[in-house]
């Protein structure tokens, strides 16, 4: 559950979110990043806690991965997250549920919906235990972040920002726990550079001549990297991902579990299937970055070699307005028309052209297209192609 609207950005609804949670949950963790309007909601959530009489446990000043891994460390029943990931303005609380992920809990919601249809006035105080501060947990991560770095010394270097403050503090706890093992010649030999979001997630890779990854370029580089240097031999896929990445992973041998496009979903997955270490390396950018310098490092492997070798993908993305409760129908056309059997989990794959192409419907009443091919012009191409064809079924008329 996410919200970030202006009415959810209110103090009274914090202070009944956070008595909801408390109420639906005996232990519950609540975490922001550094941000000064991030701090007054997650103390007006906690107030709200507090008066369900709930065990809290404050987990301070962290970013979303550390988070994560604290709601599953405590075993919280839901854990709160306050963050301004975009500047003045955009607050967001986040709900992870015990295993971390984002979800939003029918318990959860139905508890909210009746809590935030009272008055203060109805409010039943229950003063709980003291409040555990669970702050130190940061680092507790940050040294098993460490710990997991193989490398007795490293040859490379890698160049890593972000926007935000808070996992900026978080990079550079991080690095300076690898210093020590950097050899002075090292420093400014940069294998690769990293962008990471400002929730902590989402690592964009760059070469060493600045040409940035593709999202399915990066994803390879991770599951390579896992492949070579993890135990983790099943790989949760969501649909965007082509045929050639999941054949790949089969040639090195690894499984593939394919999903939808939903990320609570296929966080899920990853946990079902042990692949916890898949989670980490897709959603938790620090992370994922050390994970690849130390790979790089210890096979003697330059990044740009790597991402020579990764699959020539060319992609080309676009979304059609269908209109409300129209979706189905022009995939279930599309679908008579190509034969398309063995569909992904949401929508429909096509071959054409000499490429192939996604169609998915998404929850807004759009239809997304992500076409690939040997070439950019010929994804394109295809993307224009089934663009005109959903515009016209979405009319009701034949093509």
């Amino acid at each position: 559950m996410e919200t970030h609207n202006t009415e959810k950005t209110a103090p009274v609804f914090w202070l009944k979110l956070g008595y909801a949670m408390g109420v639906s949950d005996k232990r519950i963790g609540i975490c922001r990043d550094s941000e000064e309007m991030s701090r007054i909601a997650a103390d007006a959530i906690k107030a709200g806690a507090e008066c369900a009489g709930c065990e809290i446990y404050d987990l301070g000043i962290q970013n979303l991965p550390i988070t994560r891994s604290a709601a599953r460390f405590y075993k919280a029943g839901a854990t709160a997250y306050a963050a301004m990931p975009d500047g003045p303005g955009s607050l967001k609380i986040t709900l992870l549920d015990g295993r971390g992920i984002q979800a939003a809990p029918e318990k959860l919601l139905s508890r909210a919906a009746e809590v935030m249809s009272r008055d203060f006035a109805g409010f039943k105080l229950k003063p709980g235990p003291e409040i555990k501060d669970c702050t130190s947990f940061k680092e507790h991560y940050l040294r098993e972040l460490s710990g997991r770095v193989k490398s007795e010394s490293f040859n490379i270097n890698m160049c890593l920002s972000t926007k935000s403050k808070t996992v900026s503090e978080i990079i550079g706890t991080a690095l300076k726990e690898l210093y020590p093992r950097l050899k002075p010649e090292a420093r400014d030999n940069y294998a690769f550079r990293g962008f990471i979001g400002a929730d902590g997630e989402r690592l964009s890779l760059e070469r060493a001549d600045g040409r940035r990854l593709t999202r399915e370029q990066a994803f390879s580089v991770m599951v390579y990297v896992l492949l070579r240097d993890s135990e983790v031999r099943t790989f949760v896929l969501p649909d965007y991902v082509s045929k050639d990445t999941e054949a790949a992973i089969l040639r090195l041998g690894g499984s593939v579990v394919r999903v939808g496009d939903d990320e609570s979903e296929m966080m899920g997955k990853m946990l079902e299937f042990g692949g916890g270490e898949q989670m980490m390396m897709q959603y938790d950018g620090v992370y994922c970055a050390v994970k690849i310098l130390d790979f790089l490092n210890r096979f003697g492997i330059s990044f740009d070699s790597l991402c020579d070798h990764l699959p020539r993908i060319f992609k080309s993305e676009a979304k059609v307005e269908c209109g409300a409760g129209r979706e189905r129908s022009v995939l279930d056309s599309l679908r008579e028309q190509y034969n398309a059997a063995g569909d992904p989990v949401n929508g429909v794959r096509v071959k054409s052209g000499g490429g192939a192409v996604l169609i998915i419907p998404l929850k807004d009443g759009t239809i997304r297209i992500i076409s690939e091919s040997t070439s950019i012009e010929a994804a394109e191409e295809i993307s224009t192609l089934f663009k005109n064809k959903i515009k016209t079924l979405a009319k009701g008329e034949p093509l």
